[in-house]
């Protein structure tokens, strides 16, 4: 069983890419469109959902890089403080 922390970062990086993949969606009409199953798009329209869509994934990206690094450094600093190393290994037992 995964300490509280594990769960609630797998519980953000599920639900992160859950997001990614949901708006993700904003690429099937460029995508419909190539394969001319519906009619051309603008070039304007085209920018701005790859752009969107980049955005959404960069943001996708760069937050969970922020959930991981921080529950790194957080577990690095809780072993280092005294009594930490107990701790730590009443969690891996």
């Amino acid at each position: 069983m995964g300490s509280a922390t594990e769960l609630v970062v797998a519980f953000v990086m599920g639900l992160g890419g859950s997001f990614k993949y949901a708006l993700q969606a904003l690429m099937i009409p460029v995508y419909l469109a190539k394969l001319g199953v519906i009619g051309t798009l603008s070039d304007a329209t085209v920018k701005v959902l790859k752009s969107t869509s980049f955005g959404i994934m960069t943001f996708a990206l760069l937050m969970g890089v922020s959930i991981i690094l921080s529950a790194m450094f957080r577990g690095r600093r809780a072993v280092r403080q005294p009594g930490g190393q107990e701790v730590l290994e009443e969690v891996n037992t």
